[in-house]
């Protein structure tokens, strides 16, 4: 089923956005959204398929050193839950809400309050780029204030970069 109702989605995003909005308040003049990617390069896979079109098996990547078995079965994982699940890659609350993970959310989130503010974001690593994705499909112009800060050797990383317009 759903990663989460569409309630904690709104949620997570909130969270994101408030944050943000307090550090710059305070100054903030640039924001860097990364992660650890401990457990969640499965939900930011499903993103990144759910908005690329790309097969789960050609994207998705070993995370903390998988075996290719066990990465054949984690693409099997994102596979059923897009199938169960059918997130609309139009409806960037509804990905979130199906395949997403709240971490994700609440980055998407800072990311939005970011761009609403004029400000710069580095969006780094797997994950922070399928929160990216979900910003930019709740607010296309979100895009042009994001940069990206590097190319992780995921191979879903390639594809969501690419979907982003960005370039390292």
């Amino acid at each position: 089923g759903p990663a989460m109702t569409p309630a904690q989605a709104h949620q997570a995003l909130a969270l994101g956005v408030r944050v943000a909005q307090e550090e710059i308040a305070r100054g903030l003049d640039l924001l860097a959204c990364g992660e650890m990617g401990i457990g969640n390069t499965t939900p930011a896979t499903a993103i990144i398929a759910t908005f690329t079109g790309r097969a789960p098996l050609e994207i998705t990547g070993p995370g903390t050193g998988l075996a290719a078995p066990a990465v054949r079965l984690k693409a099997d994982v994102i596979v059923r839950s897009l199938v169960v699940n059918q997130p609309d890659p139009a409806d960037g609350l509804d990905v979130l809400t199906k395949v997403g993970g709240f971490e994700i959310g609440a980055m998407a989130g800072a990311m939005l309050a970011a761009a609403a503010a004029r400000v710069p974001v580095v969006v780094d690593g797997l994950i922070a780029t399928s929160a990216a994705l979900i910003a930019a499909a709740l607010a296309p112009d979100a895009r042009g204030y994001m940069i990206s800060g590097h190319r992780s050797t995921e191979p879903g990383h390639n594809a969501a970069l690419a979907c982003l317009g960005l370039t390292p």
